[in-house]
């Protein structure tokens, strides 16, 4: 008898990573300052976003998800590799994210990852097929009458489904060490970002930052 569930593909290739720290800033600080990043310019900027639904759930908490199409920087590096064979690759990745902010118990969880389209196809793989990136984030405030540090934790899964012919050219590891490291510089890039924001702020608020911890890439 036939199973009637559908297994998720096993990806060719994984890689994770992740990092944690702590932030001498309030939680409604933090807050404040993600929402009100400084948009990404030049080749990075996200070339579409838009809200899908804004809802308030049950224990009070504020649930948003949002599409977002941007290019995808860790594939430039195939431009040279694939173009003697003519072959095309994917330039933009489109993103579903979502962020659950709960103000009474000072937390906010957000998840992105790659929306599963199955148009259009590179090499008869989808855009999510190449490299596919779920990303993880927690902010959670103290408890203490100080109301800080905030405590920091984001972690990263690269996955690549690349078989066949791609597979036996070393794409599906290149793909997602290229992601890994991509996501690394970029990650870091945003909390040095968050910071700055909070000061401009407070300009007159000191910024002691706790060195954070990374976690090394693992391998599958």
């Amino acid at each position: 008898m036939m199973n009637s569930k559908s297994k998720s593909p096993r990806p060719s290739s994984r890689e994770t990573s992740y990092f944690e720290g702590k932030l001498d800033f309030k939680w409604p600080s933090i807050m404040s300052g993600l929402s009100t990043r400084i948009p990404q310019e030049g080749d990075r900027a996200p070339i579409f976003k838009d809200s899908v639904f804004v809802k308030i759930l049950e224990d009070g908490s504020l649930h948003q998800r949002k599409i977002i199409q941007k290019p995808l920087g860790s594939a430039k590096f195939l431009e040279t590799i694939l173009a003697p064979f003519n072959i095309s690759y994917p330039k933009v990745t489109n993103v579903v994210e979502d962020t659950i902010i709960n103000r009474e118990g000072k937390t906010c969880w957000m998840w992105s990852r790659n929306l599963q389209t199955t148009f259009p196809t590179y090499m008869g793989k989808t855009e999510y097929e190449w490299l596919e990136i779920s990303e993880k984030a927690s902010y959670i405030g103290d408890h203490s009458p100080q109301a800080k540090p905030t405590f920091v934790f984001k972690k990263m899964e690269a996955n690549s489904y690349l078989d066949g012919k791609l597979k036996l050219l070393g794409l599906p590891k290149i793909m997602t060490k290229n992601g890994a490291n991509r996501w690394k510089t970029r990650s870091s890039g945003q909390i040095e970002t968050l910071v700055q924001e909070i000061t401009n702020m407070s300009p007159n608020c000191k910024i002691p930052v706790s060195p954070l911890i990374s976690g090394k890439n693992k391998v599958a």
